[in-house]
């Protein structure tokens, strides 16, 4: 049979006293670690650490080698109720303090914890976390793989039926399949022996008959009692030095209470005589109100006349105030013709800003003008060195065409007196006529054009050639070929008369062998070349000849010599 006084760490009375259901335990968590002798010791469930902290101290007195691991959130439950983080920093730094060196707080889930613990290593399990039969029955069977051989597991609260516990059920339904043991004090502790190898410390508890079974009780539920009522006197202890500090604080605030009391009754016997004082000021005052009242009656008809004079200022005022509406009205009319005015200072004040910006513009772009213009004005001096130089040369050229509008003037006279011998012939025939009349029409065109300049090469050819007068009408008609060759080739051999020389000169060799005789046309009217009146748009071949080579570019001076 066993026999707890074997034991004596059962009656040492645990140093973290608490409130705790399971305070009652506590002598039997200290005979279960010396019979055990636990390597690893796993509590799920910890809160305010009553039970663990036994584990620990018996752990600690005994010098049993055991690692202890405690497992809660710290955050409450549905059974435990919710509560902040004090409970776990105050339980954490008495822990700390003295179990720290083989013993961990875990604040982690159940199944999270059991990742850190291999399979068959734990030798003590104390399930005492949420408390309903599926919460109890997960637990158990998800950390069972990690019981040893010699595995115990204690379930809290086995003999609680209310707020729907379940670990009775659950209890009911295991202990068929493993020995155990049950206390149904302290809302009953279940033991169950899971492992195959029973301890020796606990076999006879577990092989125990009813009467020994009932002995066991009695003697862990007198222990636990006792200590209860240890607690609860010590507790009534401390809620009766806390009632005594509240009744020193109550008398002490009594004391301080009386003191102001007796300090407001000599407050009031101060007023007390203040207020005698004040009846005899009072009465003093009542004969100076009758004074003041005979006064009054003077100062009543005093009023009565002001009021007189009150209603005529009144009837000023209400003069006053109909000039004054008719000043407001005219106010309210210069305000609105102020405001009106505003709004066109304000839009051309915007005008004004966007002239400035305008002419700030236009500054720019003058400045830019001014710049171009700089530039300008130097090519311009440049170009007028350059038309002083081309007007040296057009002064020599209107030299030269002077000379050359004499020689015209005298190769007129012989036209005219050409005409004169071909009026003497009138064998040509009118088709002769109007082609002369068409070519001295394309003549005056050419005269208007820039033909015209080309038509003077052909006057310096008139006064170069000087034909004798028998052969007049076939120096025309060289002439005309003359012309028709420097249109033919352009202005470009236009040079000097020595130039010219030269040219006609090679065109009398290269026609020498022509005909001389041509018919001639017949005489116009007043003897000078002019414009027929009888089909006057008809084109001779002569002429057509000529203003059809007309110079292919443009005329230019450079050095003084004319291209």
């Amino acid at each position: 049979m066993l026999n707890p006084l074997d034991h004596p760490i059962c009656f040492t009375f645990p140093g973290r006293l608490c409130v705790s259901a399971w305070i009652e335990h506590g002598p039997f968590a200290m005979y279960l670690i010396d019979a055990l002798r636990p390597a690893i010791l796993v509590e799920l469930g910890t809160h305010y650490g009553y039970s663990y902290c036994a584990f620990c101290q018996a752990v600690q007195t005994l010098n049993a080698g055991s690692n202890c691991f405690a497992v809660d959130s710290w955050n409450g439950d549905q059974h435990a109720g919710a509560y902040g983080p004090e409970i776990f920093e105050e339980l954490s730094g008495y822990h700390n303090r003295l179990y720290g060196d083989f013993s961990s707080l875990l604040r982690t889930s159940f199944d999270e914890a059991l990742t850190q613990f291999a399979n068959g290593s734990v030798d003590l399990l104390h399930i005492d976390g949420f408390h309903s039969y599926e919460a109890v029955r997960h637990d158990f069977e998800s950390w069972l793989p990690k019981m040893s051989k010699r595995g115990v597991i204690l379930f809290h609260d086995t003999n609680v039926r209310e707020r729907n516990f379940g670990v009775w059920r659950f209890w009911s339904e295991i202990k068929q399949q493993y020995k155990s043991f049950e206390f149904v004090h302290g809302h009953g502790l279940g033991v169950l022996a899971v492992g195959e190898d029973v301890p020796a410390g606990i076999r006879p508890m577990l092989d125990a008959n009813s009467e020994d079974i009932a002995k066991l009780r009695r003697f862990f539920s007198h222990l636990g009692k006792s200590l209860s009522a240890r607690f609860f006197v010590e507790k009534l202890g401390q809620d009766l030095n806390q009632a005594n500090a509240r009744d020193a604080e109550q008398e002490r605030k009594r004391v301080d209470l009386q003191a102001l009391l007796d300090q407001r009754d000599e407050e009031a016997l101060a007023l007390a005589a203040r207020v005698a004082d004040r009846e005899w000021h009072v009465e003093s005052l009542a004969v100076t109100v009758a004074e003041r009242d005979r006064h009054a009656e003077a100062l009543n008809s005093r009023i009565a006349e002001r009021e007189v004079e009150v209603r005529a200022l009144t009837d000023r005022i209400a003069e006053a105030q109909a000039e004054s509406a008719t000043l407001a009205a005219r106010v309210a009319d210069r305000e609105w013709h102020v405001e009106s005015l505003a709004v066109t200072v304000a839009e051309r004040d915007r005008v004004v800003e966007s002239l400035t910006s305008r002419v700030a513009e236009s500054e720019d772009q003058i400045t830019g003008q001014d710049l171009a213009v700089a530039d300008l004005m130097s090519q311009l001096a440049d170009h007028d060195r350059g038309l002083a130089e081309l007007a040296e040369q057009v002064s020599e050229r209107d030299r030269y065409i002077a000379s050359l509008d004499a020689d015209i003037a005298e190769r007129h006279e012989i036209i005219t007196r050409m005409h004169g011998e071909a009026n003497e012939s009138h064998g040509l025939s009118e088709e002769r006529h109007r082609q002369i009349l068409r070519l001295t029409d394309h003549l005056g065109t050419i005269e208007a054009s820039l033909t015209w300049q080309t038509a003077q090469s052909s006057r310096l050819a008139f006064e170069l050639l000087k034909p004798p007068e028998h052969t007049r009408w076939d120096g025309f008609r060289r002439a005309v070929r003359t012309v028709t060759g420097l249109s033919r080739v352009g202005i470009k051999s236009i040079a000097s008369p020595t130039s010219i020389g030269r040219w006609v000169v090679k065109d009398k060799q290269t026609r020498s062998d022509e005909p001389t005789s041509q018919p001639i046309p017949p005489p116009m009217a007043g003897g000078v070349v002019g414009e027929s009146k009888e089909n006057p748009t008809q084109e001779h071949p002569w002429t057509a000849e000529v203003v059809s080579r007309k110079p292919e570019g443009p005329m230019s001076f450079q050095g003084g010599k004319r291209r």
